[in-house]
């Protein structure tokens, strides 16, 4: 798995493709998809411009308060964040 924390480089493709798993945040997954973080990123965005060449990914979002969702290029589960 990737944690894409703190990276400001672009990762290198051979590196996508030899990944599992990739964990960014949304203005992580935003640069990864080279789009402006203004922008509303939708699950249609994400299966386009990644997971339709990178089919066996498996993408972990990050979403701060708002919890995690995992995507995968058929399936997208959300987990709600959790305070005790």
């Amino acid at each position: 798995m990737l944690d894409c924390g703190g990276r400001d480089d672009e990762i290198p493709e051979q590196l996508l493709e030899s990944l599992k798993f990739i964990s960014p945040n949304e203005s992580e997954l935003a640069r990864l998809l080279n789009i402006d973080i203004k922008e509303n990123i939708d699950i249609n965005i994400i299966r386009e411009k990644l997971l339709k060449k990178y089919q066996n990914l498996i993408v972990v979002l990050k979403l701060g308060s708002k919890g995690s969702a995992i995507l995968t290029s058929s399936d997208y589960y959300e987990c709600k964040s959790v305070t005790l």
